[in-house]
């Protein structure tokens, strides 16, 4: 990896961890926010509102989270600890470890870390409620696995997510051609600079899973690699992979 330049879209702890290892393996990191959230309003913020007095009140079998910050925003909504009887499932371990800073411990984490795994593991079938706090721009996996397992869904949107131009530094480095891949950690990430990527189709395009390749390749992106598991080291070494790959070309991914 040395020599190459490997843009970073986003700004958390995954973020982070992917540019120390590209310097780590002697790679120039290119980190930039391209997505920014804010709190909903209107109708979404009150059935939001209406979801969480249901959570506290005990009105849900399960609380489903897909991320931290759907994390935060319960939590901020003083809805922890649950009331007893209600269970706690997490898209994985990330979202695990921010319940974990709440106090709330989780009834079931998926092996595979994604929405398609949750619904693929989930350890039983329902009836039952279920409230799924997300983004609005969250895919229907889970939404849809679940009701069709027999349970009664509430989607509520915890939080709206935008999009923000690429930082300069980042910008100048994809217009000159110094960035060699891009590493997409999830679809409403690679959407938020889809029109730059086909503008730069040497750029080798990286996925964290499954479902972020499917949208991807939706929006008529070609990715070179997937990453075996959502970890900044298994993005690594799927990059090195993708850096030998013919970036025109589609690949196929186990």
């Amino acid at each position: 990896m040395a020599g190459t330049g490997i843009l970073i879209p986003g700004a958390g702890d995954l973020a982070h961890r992917c540019a120390a290892l590209v310097r780590e393996r002697g790679g120039e990191a290119f980190v930039s926010k391209v997505l920014e959230f804010r709190a909903p309003e209107g109708d979404e913020l009150e059935r939001l509102q209406d979801a969480l007095a249901g959570l506290r009140g005990a009105a849900y079998d399960w609380l489903v989270v897909t991320s931290p910050r759907a994390v935060g925003v319960v939590r901020a909504a003083d809805a922890f600890p649950l009331a007893t009887g209600t269970r706690v499932a997490s898209v994985g371990r990330a979202t695990a470890l921010a319940l974990g800073d709440a106090d709330v411990g989780c009834d079931f984490v998926p092996t595979d870390e994604s929405a398609a795994g949750l619904v693929a593991e989930w350890p039983e079938t329902g009836p039952g409620r279920v409230l799924l706090p997300n983004s609005n721009r969250a895919h229907p996996t889970v939404f849809e696995g679940l009701t069709a397992r027999g349970y009664a869904v509430d989607v509520v949107t915890a939080y709206v997510t935008a999009t923000r131009p690429l930082a300069p530094k980042a910008a100048d480095a994809l217009a000159a051609g110094r960035v060699h891949a891009v590493l997409v950690t999830s679809a409403s990430v690679g959407i938020a600079i889809a029109d730059e990527l086909r503008a730069h189709p040497a750029t080798r395009i990286v996925s964290i899973g499954p479902q972020t390749t499917a949208d991807l390749r939706a929006h008529g992106l070609t990715v070179a690699a997937e990453s075996q598991q959502p970890t900044a080291e298994s993005l690594l070494d799927a990059t090195a992979r993708a850096l030998g790959a013919d970036p025109t070309t589609s690949q196929e991914f186990a």
